[in-house]
C-alpha cells in the first residue's frame, strides 16, 4: 500500500471514529450510554435507561487506546467519567443495577459485570500515572469477588461459576467463566497477589480447557456452555482467547497457551469471505450465519489484535466491510440477515436497524485500535431513514439525533427518545 493510500484509508477509520463518537453523545445522560437492545437472545426495547452492562467495556477501551494515542485529556475525562459512573451503580449485595444487557434492567449481569470491572481497573492504571487514580478500586472489585463470586456464583462441586444464583446447578457459560477468569487475573497482575483467587482462577481455565473441541472442522473451539449439544460461538469464544491467554502469561502454562493458540486459529477459520464472522457452529447439524452482528463481528477482530494475529489485510478487508455499514447517524447497522435464511445485505428486517451501544462499543474497540480521533470534532450525527420489514409488512425505520421511530404502514410501532428511560410505544419484540 503507498503511504497515500495509507493515509486515505487512516483518514477513513478516524472519521468514522469521530462521527460515531458523536452519535454515543446522542445516547449519553445522566448514569451512562442509554437506548435499546437488540440481541441474540432476548431485546429489551421498553426500558432504554444507561446500562451497566458490557457496553462500557468497549467505551472505555477504545477511549483509552485514543487516550494514548492522541494524549488529548478529553479521552481522560471521559475514562473518568464512565468508570466512575459504572463504580457508583453498585448495590449492597455487590452486584450492579442495569447490568444484564438484553435483560435490563436486571442486576447481576454474566459476563457483563466481571467484565466491566476488569477493564476499570486497567483504566485505573491509566488515571494513576496523571494523578486522577481511583482510591478504592481494588477493594470494590475483591468485594465483588468475595460477596459475589465465592459465595452466590460459585459451584463448590463442579468448580465453576453460575450465570446467577438460580441457574441449574450443573451448568455453566463459557463467556462467563472467562470473565471471571480475566477479572480475577487483571487484578494479580496489577496487584502482584495471585494466591488469593488462584483456586478459582486455576480451575476456571481448566473448565474453560474442558470446554474446548479437539479435532475436525471446530478444532480450537470453546463450545458456549457445558449443555449437551451445545454450539460454539466465534463471538463468545473470543472472550475466552483474552482470558486464557493472561492466565497462560501469568502461570506460565504451556498447555493452556497452547489451548489459546488453537482457539486463535478456529476464529480467523470462521471470517466470512464479504466480512464478519459466522454466528454459530456445531458439531452435529449445520451451522448458522444468520444474523451477522456487526459488533459482535469486531470483538473478534479485537481478541485476534489483542493476541498479536498479525494479518493486515485480513484486518482491512474487515474493517473495509464495516465502514461500508456506518450510517449517517454515525451508528453502525446492527446486523445483516434477522429473518433471512441467507445473509443479504439488501434485504433487512427491523432488528437489522436499531443500534445497540452493547454492539456499537465493541466496533468503536475496534476502530480505535485502527485509527485515531478526537472527542471533540466537526462530525455530526444526521437523521436518516430506510424501508424495512416490520412484522411480515413494509414499514420504515427513522433515527435522528433526538429519536428513534420504526413504523408499518404509517402505523408507529416503536418510538424512543433518545436519553429516556423507557420507549414511549413498544409493539414490537
Amino acid at each position: 500500500m503507498s503511504l497515500s493510500h495509507a493515509d486515505t484509508a487512516s483518514e477513513k477509520v478516524s472519521n468514522a471514529l469521530a462521527l460515531q463518537f458523536n452519535w454515543f453523545k446522542t445516547i449519553h445522560t445522566v448514569g451512562g450510554y442509554s437506548g435499546p437492545v437488540v440481541s441474540f437472545r432476548s431485546n429489551s426495547l421498553r426500558f432504554t435507561g444507561p446500562g451497566n452492562d458490557w457496553r462500557l467495556e468497549g467505551l472505555i477501551k477504545g477511549s483509552i487506546e485514543l487516550f494514548k494515542k492522541t494524549q488529548n485529556f478529553e479521552w481522560l475525562d471521559i475514562i473518568e467519567r464512565d468508570v466512575t459512573g459504572f463504580l457508583s451503580a453498585q448495590r449492597n449485595d455487590g452486584t450492579f443495577e442495569n447490568s444484564y444487557f438484553e435483560w435490563n434492567p436486571f442486576e447481576g449481569g454474566m459476563p457483563h459485570e466481571p467484565a466491566v470491572l476488569a477493564v476499570c481497573l486497567q483504566a485505573n492504571q491509566v488515571l494513576e500515572q496523571y494523578d486522577r487514580s481511583i482510591t478504592g478500586l481494588e477493594e470494590i472489585v475483591q468485594r465483588y469477588l468475595d460477596d459475589v463470586l465465592t459465595e452466590r456464583l460459585w459451584n463448590k462441586s463442579m468448580g465453576f461459576v453460575r450465570d446467577w444464583e438460580i441457574s441449574d446447578f450443573q451448568y455453566t457459560n463459557a463467556a462467563s467463566c472467562a470473565a471471571m477468569l480475566e477479572l480475577i487475573n487483571v487484578l494479580a497482575e496489577i496487584n502482584g497477589d495471585r494466591r488469593r483467587y488462584s483456586y478459582f482462577a486455576d480451575a476456571l481455565a481448566q473448565t474453560l480447557v474442558g470446554l474446548q473441541i479437539e479435532g475436525g472442522y471446530l478444532d480450537g473451539a470453546v463450545v458456549s456452555s457445558n449443555r449437551r449439544g451445545a454450539g460454539a460461538s466465534p463471538f463468545l469464544a473470543s472472550r475466552c482467547l483474552r482470558a486464557l491467554r493472561l492466565h497462560a502469561n501469568l502461570v506460565k502454562s504451556s498447555s493452556i497457551s497452547e489451548a489459546a493458540d488453537r482457539l486463535k486459529t478456529f476464529l480467523v477459520r470462521q471470517a466470512l469471505p464479504e466480512g464478519g464472522f459466522k454466528r454459530m457452529l456445531w458439531t452435529w447439524r449445520p451451522h448458522s450465519i444468520n444474523p451477522i452482528v456487526t459488533g459482535a463481528s469486531a470483538q473478534v477482530l479485537t481478541a485476534l489484535l489483542e493476541d498479536g494475529f498479525n494479518d493486515d489485510p485480513f484486518y482491512k478487508l474487515q474493517e473495509n466491510w464495516l465502514l461500508s455499514l456506518q450510517l449517517p447517524t454515525g451508528a453502525f447497522r446492527n446486523a445483516i440477515g434477522h429473518g433471512q435464511l441467507t445473509p443479504n445485505v439488501d434485504k433487512s428486517e427491523w432488528r437489522d436497524w436499531i443500534p445497540s451501544a452493547g454492539w456499537q462499543d465493541k466496533i468503536f474497540y475496534f476502530l480505535a485500535l485502527r485509527g485515531a480521533s478526537s472527542p471533540s470534532n466537526e462530525w455530526a450525527s444526521k437523521e436518516w431513514e430506510t424501508r424495512t420489514r416490520v412484522k411480515g409488512a413494509w414499514g420504515e425505520y427513522i433515527e435522528n439525533p433526538e429519536e428513534i421511530k420504526v413504523l408499518r404502514k404509517g402505523v408507529l410501532f416503536y418510538h424512543w427518545k433518545k436519553r429516556k428511560r423507557m420507549a414511549s410505544v413498544c409493539k414490537l419484540s
